[in-house]
């Protein structure tokens, strides 16, 4: 079972307002994915070493409360919409002192092929671990 991803918010991670910036989210929700995958075993060296890699298509983020330096935040993830060869995965970005919602977003991914640079089909393992990922991640809700 995976355990949602924490950070502690650093003065580097603010903008002039005072608040988490838009590319400390989006860092956050790419080590919560890590972590995931880390979790039902799939590091990601062992994918690269398997012959894939993956790339970002798109990264969408809604903030909704602002998180100020020293708050700890918990990332969840899960993957929202696996396809032949995309996948999507949710995140939810909460503080851990009052559970209070600070962002939700989206990711898309496509898979390349290391040798070709192509994109490649999901292969049985990963899209099982994803799959894995899910249930764990629904299991916790």
């Amino acid at each position: 079972m995976t355990t949602p991803c924490a950070a502690r918010v650093r003065l580097s991670d603010t903008d002039a307002t005072g608040c988490v910036d838009a590319i400390t989210l989006l860092v956050l929700f790419e080590a919560a994915r890590a972590d995931g995958l880390r979790a039902v075993g799939l590091p990601y060296d062992q994918i690269v070493a398997r012959g894939l890699n993956a790339l970002t298509l798109e990264a969408q983020l809604d903030n909704h409360v602002c998180a100020h330096v020293d708050d700890v935040l918990f990332v969840r993830t899960r993957p929202a919409d696996v396809g032949r060869l995309r996948c999507k995965f949710s995140y939810e970005v909460r503080r851990e002192s009052d559970q209070a919602l600070i962002a939700i977003g989206e990711t898309v991914h496509v898979c390349l092929d290391n040798s070709t640079g192509q994109p490649a089909r999901l292969p049985d393992w990963l899209r099982h671990g994803l799959m894995q990922l899910g249930s764990d991640t629904e299991s916790r809700s």
